[in-house]
């Protein structure tokens, strides 16, 4: 669940449940979840990843993850190895769109010390193994193919915490981590509903119970975002004069026909409206701008989302 602030602040809590299957069962642990909260907070400190497509400015946020590991069968080990339940993560990260070529990149540093994201704890102390923060690289592209349909892949960094603290207690490389890393395809039916799925591969994982195999699958997910409420809406009463200001319906309508034409014949962005039956647009932007400035009209098409 996240909650956004004026578009600059972001408030997240999260939960993860883990079935660790047959590495339970191996482990003398038959039915072990693997359970974490996930408390977030994001600030965007400069730069619009939308407002600034054309320039070279990305987006640049900031944001803290505390992460808290529930108790479970698991702990008596963990606390062997000397890891910690709990942890906070910082990190700063980049936003990037290239509106013409529909590509979306980001870029994310992250302190961290979480072992596997933070399911088996965090840092370790047994055999000095290095207990400290580590600095890990994550990047996202993203390709728009088409106004609904995405393509890309994602990296992700991972500390090697529990590997030392592994070798200390017989199980060689038995705990090693290795980083992270998914090709996707995401797709959006509507403007609320959204379905991802992509084939990942999060390398070896505790290979001590895995044979050294390599850990990869299938994941799917949707995303569902509630349609804001009429109220919601129109937030904000017009200035006193606006419509007459800007020649009421008709002095729109001839703003908005200019509008369309220029928005098609730009460059960096005039391929995503192509195939826009331009007179509709137009059409449609008029009756918007006349309700939000006070006009006598009513706006019943889509959001500008």
């Amino acid at each position: 669940v996240a909650v956004g602030f004026r578009d600059r602040l972001e408030l997240s809590l999260g939960h993860q449940d883990f079935d660790t299957g047959v590495t339970g069962i191996l482990l003398g642990l038959p039915g072990l979840h693997l359970r974490q909260d996930i408390v977030g907070a994001k600030l965007r400190v400069a730069g619009d990843a939308i407002l600034d497509s054309d320039t070279l400015m990305p987006q640049i946020a900031v944001g803290l993850q505390y992460k808290r590991l529930h108790r479970s069968g698991l702990d008596g080990t963990l606390n062997d190895l000397g890891a910690r339940r709990d942890g906070l993560d910082a990190y700063v990260s980049a936003t990037k769109l290239f509106l013409a070529q529909g590509i979306l990149v980001n870029g994310t540093l992250r302190a961290t010390r979480a072992n596997q994201n933070g399911l088996l704890g965090h840092g370790a102390r047994l055999g000095g193994a290095d207990n400290g923060y580590e600095l890990q690289p994550e990047l996202s592209v993203a390709w728009l193919l088409r106004r609904n349909l995405a393509i890309g892949f994602e990296y992700r960094g991972m500390p090697n915490k529990l590997q030392r603290a592994g070798a200390a207690a017989g199980l060689g490389d038995g705990l090693r981590a290795d980083d992270w890393k998914d090709i996707f395809v995401a797709w959006s039916p509507s403007r609320n509903v959204s379905i991802t799925a992509a084939y990942v591969s999060l390398g070896r994982v505790v290979p001590a119970t895995t044979g050294n195999r390599k850990q990869s699958g299938a994941y799917v997910s949707a995303q569902i975002v509630p349609a804001p409420s009429a109220a919601s809406a129109w937030p904000v009463a017009p200035a006193p004069g606006l419509y007459q200001a800007f020649g009421e319906r008709e002095g729109l309508r001839a703003l908005m026909d200019d509008f369309v034409v220029r928005l098609k014949a730009d460059a960096r962005i005039g391929e995503q409206f192509r195939e826009t039956n331009l007179d509709n647009l137009a059409k449609s932007l008029t009756e918007q701008l006349c309700q939000l400035s006070g006009g006598p009209c009513t706006y019943n098409g889509p959001d500008m989302k």
